[in-house]
């Protein structure tokens, strides 16, 4: 009998993945994808599945060779599936799509995985002494899942799981019954199916991703420092495989998530140097910093956001960078209800703005966007100084007009700066 490649287990794995979609507090990052014992490949193709039909109904049921022929039937219907799915993708982005030739399309695709699932389930129930049983289970929990069928998909995992301990799938298996349940929002269970998955293959490609999502899983159950840990693990790994694509794109979605987890922990005087360890790159540090005072912002840390802002204003950086920290302090002083130190951080924001950069291609749009974020924050503050009318807020009252008109002499509250100005 010939041997054939099994067919990859990343089908399963990028379904799982696809349902992480509409997680509320879950990450963007997808799975790695991993195959399964290297077999020679069987002829795929319409002609091929004639062969194998014909094949299959030739055989005694009690033939040694028909759970063979079962599977690779099976395979080769997701195959014909998978290529069905695919001219349909590719009529759908077509100029002007074949609306019913697309449906007829994936009806049959449909048909073709819901053949091959009848025929794993009767490949696993009716010889379960199969020596490939378990990735006929697999298979049938992945088409479970492309079915949309997410519950009875998470109990093939799991019998999978149960039948088959010494399965070199069964990683597999924990990592794709981890995600059904994180997107239950079960976190506690998920994160005991993502830690089962790392110690069942610590080495295995799939690893790095589960420690991913068990980051998440502690995340979500406010544990922010183990969060934080595991996502600098992930980070440092990669460094040491840069030419591990996958790796390393994980790495940077786990250096953005890092953010959110230093945030709720971290000392904003030290966040410089944990994201440098983090990155291994200083001028990535600074992005990931001048994110995490937005953070602070929007979290009503604005000490934090100060301590941070002006650590970076102290570095030699980019006029550009320089000038998003300069706006983000104007929110800091605005956030704290400080009226003075709101109106000289607009002072030197609008004076970093009026220097020519001409180094600085990017500088042009910086500066109109910054211009269009201080206009209306600056009218504000008059507005406020022109309510209170006390004699203690006359000469911010005055300094603020006559900032505006110097800045925007043609903007939208021009006039009325104008006549402010003038009275008493």
């Amino acid at each position: 009998m010939r041997r054939w490649k099994t067919r990859c287990s990343q089908l399963a794995i990028l379904a799982v993945a696809s349902t992480l979609t509409g997680c509320a507090a879950g990450p963007a990052a997808a799975p790695p994808q991993q195959t399964h014992a290297e077999r020679p490949a069987p002829d795929t193709g319409a002609e091929a599945l004639v062969r194998t039909r014909a094949l299959l109904a030739a055989l005694d049921p009690d033939d040694p060779d028909r759970p063979e022929i079962m599977h690779q039937l099976a395979f080769l219907l997701e195959e014909e599936a998978n290529d069905l799915q695919r001219r349909a993708w590719s009529l759908e982005e077509a100029a002007e799509p074949q609306l019913t030739q697309i449906d007829e399309l994936k009806a049959r695709s449909k048909g073709a995985l819901a053949e091959a699932l009848e025929i794993y389930t009767a490949l696993v129930e009716g010889h379960p002494g199969y020596e490939r049983v378990d990735d006929a289970r697999y298979a049938a929990a992945s088409i479970l899942l492309q079915l949309g069928q997410r519950v009875e998909a998470a109990r093939a995992m799991q019998a999978l799981i149960d039948c088959c301990p010494s399965s070199p799938m069964r990683h597999q298996a924990l990592l794709a019954l981890g995600e059904h349940y994180f997107n239950e929002n079960n976190i506690l269970k998920a994160a005991e199916l993502y830690r089962a998955a790392i110690d069942a293959a610590p080495t295995s490609s799939l690893a790095p991703f589960a420690r991913y999502k068990l980051a998440w899983c502690h995340f979500n159950l406010n544990e922010a420092p183990a969060a934080w840990g595991l996502f600098l693990q992930i980070a440092k790994s990669a460094r040491a495989t840069p030419e591990d694509r996958q790796a390393v794109q994980l790495a940077r979605e786990a250096s953005k998530d890092a953010v959110m987890a230093y945030a709720q922990f971290g000392d904003p005087a030290k966040a410089l140097a944990a994201f440098e360890e983090l990155t291994g790159d200083p001028p990535g540090a600074q992005k990931l910093a001048d994110n995490l005072v937005i953070i602070y912002l929007d979290m009503g840390k604005s000490g934090e956001a100060e301590v941070l802002a002006r650590a970076l204003l102290a570095l030699p950086r980019a006029r550009s960078a320089n000038l998003s920290t300069l706006l983000a302090l104007v929110e800091v002083q605005s956030a704290r209800g400080r009226d003075a130190e709101t109106l000289s951080a607009i002072q030197d924001a609008l004076d970093a703005a009026s220097a020519p950069n001409q180094a600085d291609a990017g500088w042009p749009q910086a500066v109109e966007d910054a211009m269009a974020q201080v206009e209306p924050r600056l009218w504000g503050l008059v507005e406020h100084f022109e309510s209170t009318r006390a004699p203690a807020a006359a000469p911010g009252r005055r300094e603020a007009l006559e900032l505006y008109l110097k800045h925007f002499p043609t903007g939208r509250h021009a006039d009325r700066a104008r006549a402010l100005v003038n009275s008493p």
